[in-house]
């Protein structure tokens, strides 16, 4: 439901595509595009300001296969909420709450990297000196997903549509990225932000009814009733109003916390922020 597929400015995050195409966790994407219908915009995320002649790439067979190789090795704990990030005079402590054995303390760390959303990451670290003033300042605008599964081969006249107005922002044919099942159709729909904000609290069913019937008059066509249709509140998307800085740093860089959010709302700008923070660790 997420991004759709992520491009490349700079050499360091393409020598990474580059490497994750020969290992078979990434390949270009090449949808059929009707100018008609796909309006490219001046926005600055990789959906809205690359044009259909720009190389997109996607993970194979999903999304999430482009960066799984980059985990392997690591000790990854899941179902754990991280509730404040909490420093001593020479130590770093997280305190969580996990599914299974509830609320504990994890520590001490030399330090710690903090790679969410601005507005969760002021919740776990705002109370340190300055945090919270800076993350404020950061606008990431929410949107609202919708996921379709139709039996067959769906025929449409370009595997990706966009629109400047109405409830539907974007729409992609996702059965045309590589790797993906051809026994069925499958789409992701994205809504408008400002759609999205009217409608942010309804019901999920309700949004996926909603953004059903707009569907027609994007796509240009009638549609059969999907195999599987549901809806998903992407609370923070895309990011309107960065922090114009790789990451923000506190406590004399004990703990560093960055995203995409930090220069932009491109896939690109996560990897150039994570960089940025990982390097000035390996500095001190």
């Amino acid at each position: 439901h997420g991004a759709q597929f992520v491009t490349a400015r700079g050499t360091s995050f393409g020598a990474f595509l580059q490497g994750a195409s020969e290992i078979g966790c990434a390949s270009e994407w090449n949808p059929i595009t009707d100018p008609s219908r796909f309006h490219v915009a001046t926005g600055s995320t990789d959906t809205a300001s690359s044009g259909p002649a720009s190389q997109w790439f996607v993970g194979t067979p999903g999304m999430s296969s482009l960066f799984k190789n980059l985990a392997a090795g690591l000790t990854i704990r899941t179902e754990v909420t991280v509730t404040r990030v909490d420093l001593t005079e020479h130590e770093v402590w997280v305190d969580a709450i996990e599914s299974e054995h509830g609320p504990h303390r994890s520590g001490p760390f030399d330090a710690a990297i903090i790679a969410i959303p601005a507005a969760q990451a002021s919740a776990v670290a705002g109370h340190l000196d300055g945090v919270a003033a800076s993350l404020a300042r950061v606008v990431i605008t929410p949107c609202w997903a919708l996921m379709l599964a139709f039996s067959g081969d769906l025929q449409m006249p370009s595997d990706v549509f966009r629109r400047s107005e109405g409830p539907i922002a974007w729409v992609a044919r996702n059965t045309s990225k590589p790797g993906r099942a051809p026994e069925v159709t499958t789409f992701v729909v994205h809504a408008s932000p400002e759609w999205t904000r009217e409608h942010l609290e309804d019901n999920p069913g309700t949004i996926a009814t909603q953004l059903f019937d707009a569907l027609p008059a994007v796509v240009g066509r009638t549609l059969p009733d999907p195999q599987y249709a549901v809806s998903h509140r992407w609370r923070y998307a895309q990011t309107a109003v960065p922090l114009a800085s790789p990451f923000l740093e506190a406590v004399n860089g004990r703990v560093l916390i960055g995203g995409d959010w930090a220069t932009g709302a491109r896939v690109e700008a996560a990897w150039e922020s994570g960089e940025a923070m990982a390097l000035r660790l390996l500095s001190q």
